[in-house]
């Protein structure tokens, strides 16, 4: 059964940051993440989750193999939608979402890391200029501390 389930997606002067994501639950605490998140780093889309506590804290118990890339510009939404969405389904990659504000625009990709790094990256290297990219981001792909998750390094699913 869907659902969405809150988790903290990351702690602000001692305070947490909460993001509701849409899940799958696959066993008490347990849940299939249906897109990758917005705000929250260090999983994607089909990955799974174990919720650890009543704040929303959790863990990855298996990786399906996705790369989040979390995308912030100004502008125009529809065309950045369209530009990024064809560059991106030719890496068999999709949008899940996105959220507006007075500053911008952000706009969730899930892409297959059989797609590669540099792929994603030169999508963003031959963007036009009338796309206003403020920032992009990989979500799952340093801890919080900066370092590499090299999960893309193990075998399938593993967890690092």
């Amino acid at each position: 059964m869907n659902k969405h389930i809150v988790i903290c997606a990351e702690e602000l002067q001692g305070r947490p940051i909460r993001e509701s994501i849409p899940v799958e639950e696959i066993a008490p605490n347990k849940y299939k993440v249906l897109a990758s998140p917005g705000y929250a780093n260090g999983f994607a889309s089909g990955d799974l989750l174990e919720l650890v506590d009543s704040e929303g804290h959790f863990r990855v118990l298996k990786r399906a193999g996705n790369v989040c890339v979390q995308v912030f510009f100004e502008g125009d939404k529809q065309a950045a939608i369209e530009e990024l969405g064809m560059r991106f389904a030719a890496l068999k990659g999709w949008l899940d979402g996105g959220s507006d504000s007075p500053a911008g625009h952000l706009l969730i990709y899930t892409i297959p890391k059989a797609a590669s790094f540099s792929a994603i990256e030169k999508v963003f290297e031959e963007l036009p200029a009338s796309i206003r990219l403020d920032t992009w981001m990989y979500g799952n792909i340093y801890a919080d501390d900066g370092s590499p998750l090299n999960w893309w390094q193990g075998g399938a699913g593993e967890v690092s």
